[in-house]
């Protein structure tokens, strides 16, 4: 079993899964929703298996959900688009800039070797 699992089967994390939806008073944060399961959220994983109560949040199972995705997006499109702004560079801009330079003049007594075009 890895560290995650463990840790969220520990009767250390059921205490502050208890606090945490006693402090919401059992609904959820997003919704107002207080049917049905509520799960409480890491907001962050920075102190993950020693966080303070503020970084986590009750919500129920749909709000869990959407916010789940939300994070795997935001972390996964930031990794896509570094991966697209690579692949610019290297396949599209770059060939462009260079075939741009050789089509325009170049600017005549400038030094600055970085405004020429």
């Amino acid at each position: 079993m890895n560290a995650y699992k463990a840790y969220i089967r520990s009767e250390k994390w059921a205490n502050k899964r208890k606090a945490r939806k006693q402090l919401d008073q059992f609904k959820c944060v997003r919704c107002g929703c207080s049917d049905g399961r509520l799960e409480v959220h890491h907001k962050t994983y920075d102190h993950f298996m020693d966080e303070p109560l503020e970084e986590l949040e009750t919500l129920c199972v749909p709000c869990h959900d959407i916010e789940t995705d939300r994070m795997h997006r935001k972390r996964y499109l930031t990794q896509w688009e570094q991966m697209e702004i690579e692949y610019e560079q290297r396949e599209v801009k770059a060939p462009l800039i260079a075939k741009t330079k050789s089509l325009m003049p170049e600017v005549v007594g400038h030094k600055d070797e970085r405004t020429r075009i």
